[in-house]
């Protein structure tokens, strides 16, 4: 993953790597190898092809399914969002392509299917369904963009935001996930109380929010602010274009919302 260490022995230098890791998906920095940094590099074992890859419950997790779902939506077939989770979409999708390789469509990525996916990967990037439909929600809503708010002060920044489109609001992370994504919301916004104020958009090693980087670039430079691109849980659990915002106890929610509102002005 690019974390450097030696040797193998549980040194100084595991330690500063582990400590990266978790600040890089945002657990809480130990340097210890505890169970929520063993299941985050659990998703990390594998390598397209070393399984099969199929939809069940709880669904397959992993940056193997991430790369299936980024082949797939390069040869434009659409598996939801880019986030690691086989659910319903990337089987839609998987099935799909299969059909139209004259293979058989049972939903589990085989030998042969993943040597058509390696035949046919296009050379050059190429703008992905799931890109293109992620930028096209926020234009969707004339009236404005449905904007869903959680964490610190949600319900006050879910106000502020009245002036702009409508919104929602929850407390919980995973409440607002389930909110934003049942009621279609084209944008999803966690706050947290930091000493560091950073907007936080998804990055992962085989996709990033395009949208995403260009509403948090605004925002970070507007708000002077640190810019991050991660690959987090809320970020890839949610349907839409989601940001992370850090912020400090002096938050202002109207003049963020101003802010925000010229990001996608600028991102249509």
């Amino acid at each position: 993953m690019g974390f450097d260490i030696t040797g193998d022995i549980y040194s100084d230098a595991t330690v500063h790597a582990v400590s990266a890791f978790q600040r890089s998906t945002r657990l809480p920095v130990t340097g210890a190898l505890d169970p929520l940094t063993a299941q985050q590099l659990g998703q990390y074992q594998y390598d397209l092809g070393d399984r099969l890859l199929f939809r069940q419950d709880p669904p397959l997790v992993g940056h193997d399914v991430a790369e299936l779902q980024a082949s797939l939506a390069q040869l434009g077939f659409d598996p939801g969002t880019v986030d690691g989770l086989f659910g319903n979409d990337t089987d839609h999708a998987l099935r799909d392509f299969q059909l139209n390789c004259g293979l058989e469509a049972s939903g589990t990525l085989t030998r042969a299917t993943l040597t058509e996916l390696r035949r046919l990967r296009p050379t050059v990037p190429k703008v992905t369904v799931s890109e293109a439909r992620e930028s096209g929600l926020l234009q969707a809503r004339i009236a404005g963009p449905l904007v869903a708010v959680g964490g610190y002060l949600a319900t006050t920044m879910a106000d502020a935001w009245s002036s702009y489109g409508p919104s929602l609001s929850a407390t919980d992370e995973n409440g607002l996930i389930e909110a934003a994504n049942s009621d279609h919301a084209s944008l999803a916004i966690w706050i947290e109380n930091s000493s560091t104020p950073a907007v936080t958009y998804f990055a992962g090693p085989h996709s990033f929010s395009a949208t995403g980087s260009t509403l948090a670039t605004h925002l970070a430079t507007e708000l002077s602010c640190a810019l991050r691109g991660i690959d987090d849980t809320f970020l890839r659990r949610t349907k839409m274009t989601a940001l992370i915002l850090s912020v400090t106890d002096d938050f202002d929610a109207v003049k963020v919302c101003a802010k925000l509102s010229e990001a996608l002005s600028i991102s249509n």
